[in-house]
């Protein structure tokens, strides 16, 4: 069952999670007058997810702030005919899903995002550096698709708050950037192959709460452990 509902400053998008909606998303949902909130998760909708359900090709009537699509069967992303991508988004969860391939470049000039959830996805190759554009985030969840290094722009999210990269293939060492993350609250880093040892300088820093670094795989990372702080086990 689809539920919109709206008054005053705002409209939601709602399919309750669990029924067995199918189908692919109408790109007119998009559409409707002050929309703010899409909220389709836990569904049967299929295909591919329509660029405008987030994205803007003008200035005019920006409106959406918060898109959940995750435990989806979606497999990529139509991009904007235009390249163009104007938006005031902050929240966008795409966990998952069946995406694949690159990640979409242009998501990375979604510069109101504090919240990308891509985890559990079929995303190959490297983290883009692109993200690096991405100022105003703070909780970045890429857990279970990317291989190679950890990139080290990643340290220059200095807003970041929670930093999920479990279960990639990442192998190396943990970037020294990472010193930079001094709002950083938890970081996942289990299921990797990953050697060496945290940052001194993220070690001693009072804010973070809790790291994940169980299971890491053929390497051998390991904790200067303060007792400020906790590992999730």
């Amino acid at each position: 069952m689809v539920w919109v509902y709206g008054g005053g400053e705002e409209t939601v998008v709602q399919v309750y999670s669990g029924v067995t909606t199918g189908g692919v998303i109408p790109a007119r949902i998009a559409s409707l007058p002050k929309l703010q909130v899409i909220s389709l998760s836990n569904n049967n909708l299929t295909g591919l997810i329509p660029a405008s359900m987030f994205c803007n090709v003008s200035v005019d009537k920006l409106s959406i702030r918060n898109v959940q699509l995750g435990f989806k069967a979606f497999t990529n992303i139509i991009p904007p005919v235009s390249g163009k991508c104007f938006s005031v988004l902050q929240v966008l969860d795409l966990q998952q899903n069946q995406i694949h391939g690159d990640f979409p470049l242009w998501l990375t000039y979604l510069a109101t995002l504090t919240t990308l959830d891509v985890s559990g996805n079929r995303l190959s190759g490297e983290i883009p550096g692109e993200i690096g554009r991405l100022k105003l985030m703070e909780e970045l969840k890429l857990a279970n698709n990317f291989c190679y290094p950890i990139p080290k722009f990643l340290g220059d999210l200095t807003g970041l708050k929670m930093l999920y990269l479990g279960r990639n293939r990442f192998n190396g060492s943990v970037p020294s950037s990472f010193s930079n993350l001094t709002q950083l609250e938890t970081l996942s880093l289990r299921g990797n192959s990953l050697r060496g040892t945290l940052p001194e300088d993220l070690m001693s820093m009072n804010v973070v709460g809790r790291f994940d670094v169980n299971g890491s795989g053929g390497g051998h990372l390991q904790m200067r452990v303060c007792l400020s702080k906790k590992i999730c086990r």
